[in-house]
């Protein structure tokens, strides 16, 4: 019974081996140390945040921003990076939550994410939120009903992008298409 065992998790090994020596991205994790902090706390979904027209919310995720690409002349002005067009949205995630975020583009080369400390793109990115009580840690008082990730999402043509959040408790997925310089039919 033990060699069986032993030899389910040879390959499983091998491929995360092999993964990690081919250069392949692994999922990137960022959590509540990673956050960044606004002067108050930050809101989720907040009524009164005067861009609401730019932001998306999808779930337990707030992107501040991210239509803002939408317009062709925006997204040809931006400045690129390693044949990448570098978006800069900030990520707001509900407390509380553990998710898993996947970005998808249509073309050969894959859209990635960038966000925290290190600023190294991945297509997939795991999120840990602060719970509302947590200190702030620039200010006083507490983070809020929102935890704010300062980053950026990399694009290298215009395309209509696809992300899937997964809650990674629960396992339930919420999917939207946000739109680069390019229309999302």
């Amino acid at each position: 019974m033990r060699r069986v065992a032993v030899l389910g998790l040879v390959p499983i090994l091998a491929c995360a081996l092999g993964a990690a020596a081919s250069g392949v991205s692994v999922a990137k994790q960022v959590g509540c140390a990673q956050r960044g902090e606004t002067s108050a706390p930050t809101t989720f979904n907040d009524p009164r945040f005067e861009a609401r027209g730019y932001r998306v919310v999808i779930g337990p995720v707030e992107l501040r921003g991210v239509r803002w690409y939408a317009s062709r002349r925006v997204f040809e002005g931006l400045g690129k990076r390693d044949g990448y067009a570098v978006a800069k949205v900030a990520l707001i995630v509900r407390a509380r939550r553990s998710l898993a975020l996947t970005v998808r583009g249509a073309g050969p080369k894959p859209a990635l994410l960038a966000y925290g400390e290190d600023g190294k793109p991945t297509a997939t990115l795991l999120v840990k939120s602060c719970s509302a009580s947590t200190p702030a840690s620039s200010r006083p008082g507490v983070v809020g009903s929102g935890t704010l990730f300062p980053g950026d999402f990399r694009v290298p043509v215009a395309e209509c992008v696809r992300l899937r959040i997964t809650n990674r408790a629960t396992g339930r997925v919420w999917q939207t298409r946000l739109p680069f310089g390019h229309r999302c039919s």
